[in-house]
């Protein structure tokens, strides 16, 4: 593991390793974890905007919102 901060490497050992940099991991790659399952499920685009939307949803926060 390096430290983009100091760029110190260092070595880490464990039991499991969580891969969470997307659909086409480059860490599963490198580790040659295969895939399983259809190679694509869906399709989706992401789209970040603010608005201020508290009369709208005020008790009904969300973090995800799908629209068919």
């Amino acid at each position: 593991v390096e430290n983009k901060a100091t760029g110190v490497n260092y070595r880490t050992i464990a039991d499991y390793m969580i891969a969470a940099d997307g659909a086409n991991s480059l860490v599963r790659k490198q580790l040659n974890i295969p895939v399983s399952g259809n190679d694509s499920w869906t399709d989706l685009l992401n789209i970040y905007f603010e608005a201020d939307l508290e009369l709208l949803v005020k008790g009904r926060e969300f973090s995800l919102f799908l629209i068919d």
